[in-house]
């Protein structure tokens, strides 16, 4: 196998990747007469999300333009609690 093949230069450094794909999904919760609701779009129970792309400035800033083209709803404090990658 190839040093290429395996993901490393002949150096033993991890080579570049040429693309990577950035989903945001975004969970937003809130308290209304003492129950949690989640903020979900159309007639399912879809979770408002969309790719990261490069005019978004960074990950906040492309979650914030997701929620609020796909709710209506612009986002006050938000925090990032987890992060998934393969």
């Amino acid at each position: 196998m190839s040093d290429r093949a395996k993901g490393t230069t002949k150096g033993g450094r991890r080579a570049k990747a040429d693309t990577a794909k950035v989903d945001l999904t975004a969970v937003v919760v809130a308290v209304n007469e003492n129950e949690p609701c989640v903020l979900t779009i159309g007639q399912t129970d879809t979770l408002p999300s969309g790719p990261l792309a490069l005019e978004h400035r960074s990950l906040q800033s492309g979650l914030r333009t997701w929620v609020e083209e796909q709710t209506g709803h612009p986002l006050g404090y938000i925090e990032q609690l987890y992060t998934f990658a393969d």
